[in-house]
This record gives structure tokens, sequence and C-alpha cells, in this order.
């Protein structure tokens, strides 16, 4: 039998405190992965060192817009979504019958001039909460009774507001209309302004310049550069309807082009 020296003993324990010492660490590391510690339990790591390794990921906030896109039409027929049933597009445009010019710009939107119709512009907007009225301008020009054609302002689908398109509420002028959508305030909705024509009875509707405002005097965008508001004749919209809306100004006597009863 081999005679064990002293020297030999000492070797063996100490390989033996090192191996149990490596396992017990090893038990350490897993135990702190199972309950989510990167370091072992026994070791704090110093506080710089714990800060160096903190990453700050930046957050962006977007600021819902205060203003409608295109609201003055001069970008063309672009963020506004143009609808008619009966395909009288587009709603947006340059050209004019009856003399009629934009209030600001080169562009406005005509809704109406057709029978049996349903035209509307529609955007997605954020109402300001600072500024939830939402303001326009608008001409009217019509030869119906009231009761039978109007527009009408719709958030989401639901009308907020409505009038009618009639003789008696022709403007003969740019005229400001301006509405309370304080309920919708900070909220992102589907703005729609919408006309509806009958069978009978022409009516149309004009505008421009819409934006939303802090009240029901605040000023909008846009500005009248001073055209004479008289130039456009309320009779060449208020006979017959037209088939379709005329590409270009149609001359005075139009009455050939016009849809008859």
């Amino acid at each position: 039998m081999m005679k064990i020296t002293r020297f030999a003993k000492l070797s063996f324990l100490v390989c033996a405190a090192l191996l149990a010492g490596q396992a017990a660490q090893t038990a350490q590391t897993a135990h702190a992965q199972d309950i989510g510690l990167t370091e072992p339990m026994t070791a704090t790591a110093p506080q710089n060192a714990r800060a160096a390794a903190l990453v700050y990921l930046p957050i962006t906030v977007r600021a819902p817009a205060a203003t409608v896109a295109n609201g003055d039409f001069e970008a063309g027929r672009t963020a506004w979504i143009e609808h008619s049933n009966k395909g009288a597009l587009p709603l947006i445009r340059t050209t004019f019958t009856g003399g009629l010019r934009p209030r600001s710009g080169a562009h406005a939107a005509w809704l109406g001039g057709v029978y049996s119709d349903i035209q509307y512009l529609e955007q997605m907007v954020a109402v300001p909460s600072n500024q939830s009225y939402l303001a326009y301008w608008h001409w009217i020009a019509s030869s119906d009774f009231c009761g039978y054609d109007y527009v009408s302002i719709r958030a989401n689908g639901a009308e907020v507001a409505k009038y009618d398109l009639c003789s008696s509420t022709n403007t003969s002028a740019w005229t400001k209309k301006t509405f309370n959508l304080s309920a919708y305030a900070g909220q992102q909705v589907m703005l729609q302004i919408r006309v509806r024509t009958d069978s009978s009875k022409n009516s149309n509707f004009f505008l421009d310049d819409v934006a939303f405002q802090a009240g029901t005097n605040a000023a909008t965008s846009g500005a009248d550069d001073g055209r004479a508001e008289a130039e456009i004749q309320v009779e060449s919209f208020t006979q017959d309807a037209p088939a379709e809306k005329p590409m270009s100004d149609l001359p005075e006597d139009a009455a050939s082009a016009l849809k008859p009863e």
C-alpha cells in the first residue's frame, strides 16, 4: 500500500477546496440568473458602474396639428378625400362659372351644382384643445326652397351641424361660418363637409380657407385679396343644374348647357 505523504495530503485538500468553491460560485451564478440578476448575489457593483450600464431611449411625442391640412386648397387635390355619388369631380378646382373667384389664392371647393347627389370633402384631423372651433368661408348660390338641399358638418360620421342651401340663405359674398367642436377637443376625428341635393332647383356651395381657431371671432387663415365680390351673378347658378359641373367657365348665356327639368 502506497504511503501518502504529508505534502500529498495538503495538495489534495487544496484541490478539494478549490473545486468546492468553484461549484458554489457556479450554483450561485445559476441562481442569480434564475431570479433575473446579471451579477453574483454576493457581489455589489459600484454605483457609477451601475449607472454606466443603464441605457436611456428617447421618447418622441407628436403634438396634434393646429391647422387643417390644405385648408386653403392651394396645394390642389391633396389631403382631402373628394367624393360625389355621381362622379361630379373634381370638387377642389380653379375654374368656376358666373365670375366667382376663390376667397384667397387660386383654389376653392365647389360642392353641389348637380341634382340628386351627395358630395363631400373629408380628412382625418386632430382637434386642438385650445383651438376647437372649426371655421371656414362659404358662398351659397341656390334657387331651391329651404328644407331640401343642405350642407352638414360631420365628425366620425356623427352630424354636428346642418343648414339649408336655399334662396333664403344665399350669401352673394364670401361669408364666414364657425362651429364649436369642443366635444372633440384633443381627439383625432374624421372631419367631413357634406352637401346633399335633391332632384330639382339647383343649389351650389363654395368653400375656402378651412381652419381651426380659438373662438367664434378669431381670424382664419387666408385673406380676402380685395376682388369685387359682386362679380358673381347668382342667376348663373340658380338655373337648372348642369348634368356635369363645367370644367371651365361657362358663358353668361349658359342655359343651353344646363340640364332641363
